[in-house]
């Protein structure tokens, strides 16, 4: 296309005023107002996270990076605040400085995954959209309803909810107490704690009096470093597991229509309706159809640029079991799959796998020299 001028003199002010021209996109803009040796590789892409678009703006186009910012908010009518990232994730807590582009200085974001909902202050926690896939693969394809997941860098909570929501009982853990406690307001949200199931008036219908909310809880949230809750996990799920879950909500009201029935056709035959017909007992599905397991199915380490490095914490976290007097050796634990995130810069899948190997046996040997 022919370049068309986009920026004009304001005699107003000492600065220069963006016109939003007639084109199809901000490619298009940019096209039409960055300098001809900026063409080539103009910022075209961003991540969008909730309300925000996020920018990763290399040092050439920083000077222009008011006039990016304000072309990606006025061409995209679901983004409100545009962000350019200023350093790399090297902080304690994974998040980055940031700053405000265009748009408003709004920096609370709304994600949805998994058929959860996540709020969370984009500025203060690690949250990338581009997991997704793979958190809805773990939760998918690994956790099973009745597992325990012990989550060690848990975030603001994309694989705990989930897995959760999906009757797993999960550990979820993490250093930063920011999203600590984004992931209590997460879980709160998403009623996979003291509402996760239905309110007290349908379970008493049904005949379940649930005295100490807390055991609808299938999320248990800390705040911890991620060594010291890989070393305490495996004794603390055994010395205190997990209440069972009440029945699922469509379990429960099954029953209250099948005791609507019972009462109904009891009536028809003139009889008097029974108040509580006989149907199972829900009270006893409490006991029996949830189990509440005392061992780890799997851990989750879910922090690329460092997870390999937490393999040694595992040495010995399941010694102090051997303690226990109920516990029945360790012939007889089942023992945890532990998944592991992390960065390579080999290309080739042969090349990364050797390369990942060599850090993880970097990490388990110097924790026993």
């Amino acid at each position: 296309m022919s370049r068309k001028r986009a920026i004009e003199s304001d005699p107003n002010t000492s600065t220069n005023k963006l016109l939003l021209l007639d084109v199809e996109s901000e490619v298009d803009i940019l096209h039409a107002t960055l300098p001809e040796e900026l063409l080539e590789d103009a910022p075209a892409a961003f991540t969008i996270t909730g309300h925000i678009a996020h920018l990763n703006l290399r040092e050439e186009y920083v000077p222009y990076k008011y006039l990016i910012g304000q072309v990606v908010l006025d061409k995209n009518n679901n983004i409100r605040t545009v962000v350019n990232k200023l350093d790399t994730i090297e902080s304690e807590f994974r998040v980055f400085k940031m700053e405000v582009l265009a748009g408003d200085e709004d920096l609370v974001a709304e994600a949805h995954e998994g058929g959860c909902k996540f709020t969370f202050d984009f500025s203060k926690v690690y949250w990338n959209s581009r997991l997704s896939h793979e958190h809805d693969r773990l939760v998918t394809e690994f956790f099973k309803p009745g597992q325990v997941v012990a989550d060690v860098m848990a975030g603001v909570g994309p694989f705990a909810i989930p897995a959760a929501k999906k009757r797993c009982f999960v550990l979820g853990n993490d250093l930063n107490p920011e999203s600590v406690k984004w992931m209590e307001k997460n879980r709160q949200d998403n009623k996979v704690g003291t509402s996760s199931v239905m309110r007290d008036s349908e379970l008493s219908s049904c005949g379940l009096m649930l005295v100490d909310h807390q055991v609808q809880d299938a999320l248990r949230i800390s705040n911890d470093d991620g060594r010291a809750f890989i070393q305490r996990a495996p004794l603390e799920i055994w010395k205190r597991p997990f209440a069972p879950l009440p029945p699922p909500a469509t379990v429960l009201r099954k029953l209250e229509k099948e005791k609507r029935r019972a009462r109904e056709a009891a009536k028809a035959l003139g009889g008097a309706a029974d108040a509580n017909p006989p149907v199972e007992d829900p009270n006893q599905m409490v006991q029996s159809g949830q189990p509440s397991p005392r061992h780890i199915s799997h851990f989750v380490m879910n922090l690329p640029g460092s997870a390999l490095e937490f393999l040694d914490a595992y040495a010995g976290s399941y010694t102090p079991l051997l303690q226990e007097a109920d516990f029945p050796g360790k012939d007889e634990m089942e023992m945890p799959l532990v998944h592991v995130h992390c960065f390579t810069k080999e290309i080739e899948p042969g090349m990364g796998e050797m390369d990942i190997l060599e850090v993880s046996d970097w990490a388990t040997q110097s924790s026993s020299d």
